[in-house]
């Protein structure tokens, strides 16, 4: 029995039973265990020892760490049984069930603290400041797993700073939590971080951890220098700075888990069409409708906004809300009555959650196509092919030409490229990105530009429409577009554009989108009403992304 409790767990169901911390994971390793809770304003780990007998488990507790009010609990005997998800403990009366936690990626923050010389302690092995960060991370009761952990730190000689694909985050992969449930953040094809979620779940105190590079390469405790720390409590990481000479801050540890990441093709690879014998044709663009005789886009139980995609073995599904835009990557496998996603990665922002693997009912009839969980029905009906606009859900700073993941010699080539790369690409039509520097591509005169005359276009699903073209390939100025580029996205969503309101081009296109410089500055649209520039951003912001339109 102690072999097979052996490796990490997860509580399951926590925030419905008040007698057991919203968030809790255990982690049995040896003849040693760890108990990691957070909750309000405690984030803390038990450590000790465990032993198991005919009563159950036995926990000698060593100590308790970590911020805030920790408590340490007294040794106890917890009786065990196996269940169909895991194991369940049995607490004062109190019944919790856990979970095998997933060997995905994952981020966590270490309850232990530090000053920014790492390089100079003794009791941490390693030939360099990370090397020894690292053993930090691997030494940490908060540690979820018994894989390698390295911190989120660089110092530019030992460990690069993104953008880069050698450095402590994969590109192209979506991290989880430490439990592996929620996705924190996901990375693109240069490491570049998109956030999600808070590193710690249930958090709701400001809690600040060393990251990045500082400290002189961490190896220095000096009172007078600054180093950058970040707030682990918010989920895009709000930073300050703070003494090296500081000894109350944590750091922030990323494992590599499982390979979950594909390539940078949004799900567009070609591959086989991930059905089995007698898998029907799911192949190409859907939307959704609330029944097969509506042709509106309003779909209960899904988001009223969503699409999905089949192109080979692999799916996308996109959608947007009042306040997000995201989309899940992954790969599929159908039978000729169901249907099960394999999630790899989250692309968006903000908030955007991950599904699990999971299984759905599936029938497909000359109506459309239906997709039942739990009893309830989300129908879908193929994308018309008309000609469409869509936002990128990747960001991407002002220098579209240095970009090493996205082919092209020009930085118009290169937006183009990425484009079509997009996990949000709707279907399989060739797009050009709606950017101009006037002289690879520019609306007046034309030049590569990407509308055609007099042609309506519609939003990615294909069902609601945004404008008709005139007959010198250019939009009403005086009126707003029919229909924005995100319905039900309230907030306004700037995009990389260039673009002049009589259809010149601005001054301000980062030199050509070639330069990152924090000092030029790029044009960029609001995407509710117009492709003209509303207002610009320093080159080397990320939190734009393009507008794509089909050829």
């Amino acid at each position: 029995m102690a072999a097979d409790l052996q490796g990490a767990w997860y509580a399951l169901g926590t925030g419905a039973d008040a007698g057991v911390l919203p968030y809790q994971r255990l982690r049995f390793d040896g003849d040693r265990y760890f108990v990691v809770t957070s909750a309000g304003n405690a984030y803390c780990a038990e450590v000790g020892t465990f032993q198991v007998t005919a009563a159950g488990v036995d926990f000698e507790v060593d100590h308790v760490e970590g911020f805030g009010p920790c408590v340490e609990p007294p040794s106890r005997t917890e009786p065990v049984s196996w269940t169909a998800t895991g194991i369940a403990l049995t607490s004062g009366g109190k019944v919790v069930s856990y979970a095998r936690i997933r060997n995905v990626p994952k981020v966590f923050a270490t309850v232990a603290t530090h000053n920014g010389n790492f390089g100079g302690d003794p009791l941490l092995p390693g030939a360099s400041a990370l090397d020894r960060a690292d053993a930090f991370c691997d030494q940490s009761p908060a540690k979820p797993d018994s894989g390698h952990y390295r911190a989120l730190m660089w110092d530019g000689v030992n460990r690069p700073a993104p953008p880069t694909t050698a450095g402590v985050l994969r590109p192209n992969t979506t991290y989880f939590q430490a439990d592996g449930v929620r996705n924190v953040l996901t990375t693109d094809a240069n490491s570049y971080i998109t956030f999600q979620q808070t590193i710690i779940p249930d958090w709701t105190t400001i809690l600040y951890f060393w990251i990045g590079s500082g400290c002189q390469g961490w190896t220095s405790a000096n009172s007078t220098l600054l180093s950058l720390l970040v707030d682990a409590s918010q989920p895009q990481l709000v930073s300050v700075s703070a003494s090296c000479d500081s000894s109350s801050n944590g750091i922030l540890c990323v494992g590599d888990g499982d390979t979950i990441g594909g390539g940078a093709d949004g799900g567009l690879d070609g591959g086989t069409s991930g059905g089995g014998a007698g898998a029907p044709d799911l192949q190409g663009a859907w939307r959704p409708v609330s029944s097969f005789a509506d042709a509106g886009v309003v779909a209960p139980p899904v988001s009223p906004y969503e699409r999905l995609r089949f192109d080979g073995n692999r799916y996308a599904i996109v959608t947007n809300d009042a306040l997000s835009y995201c989309g899940e990557v992954g790969t599929f496998q159908a039978s000729a009555s169901s249907i099960r996603f394999l999630p790899e990665r989250e692309e968006g922002s903000p908030r955007c959650l991950i599904g699990d693997v999971r299984d759905a009912a599936l029938t497909l009839d000359a109506r459309g196509l239906t997709l039942s969980v739990a009893g309830a029905d989300a129908r879908y009906v193929r994308a018309d092919a008309v000609a469409k606009i869509f936002a990128t859900l990747e960001t991407h700073n002002g220098d579209f030409l240095h970009d090493p993941s996205v082919a092209g010699s020009t930085a118009i080539a290169r937006a183009d490229a990425l484009c079509n790369q997009s996990a949000a690409r709707p279907d399989d039509q060739t797009y050009k990105a709606l950017l101009v520097d006037g002289t690879n591509r520019a609306a007046s005169p034309l030049i590569d530009w990407v509308l055609a005359p007099q042609t309506t276009y519609y939003q990615a699903s294909g069902a609601l429409p945004m404008f008709t073209s005139d007959a010198q390939r250019h939009y009403g100025t005086t009126n707003v577009f029919t229909n924005p580029v995100l319905t039900g996205l309230g907030n306004f969503t700037y995009f990389w554009s260039g673009l002049n309101s009589d259809f010149s081009t601005s001054t301000t296109t980062c030199q050509g989108w070639s330069s990152a410089d924090p000092k030029s500055e790029g044009g960029g649209a609001d995407s509710r009403w117009t492709f003209a520039d509303a207002v610009t951003i320093a080159c080397d912001e990320r939190e734009w992304s393009l507008v794509c339109v089909s050829q």
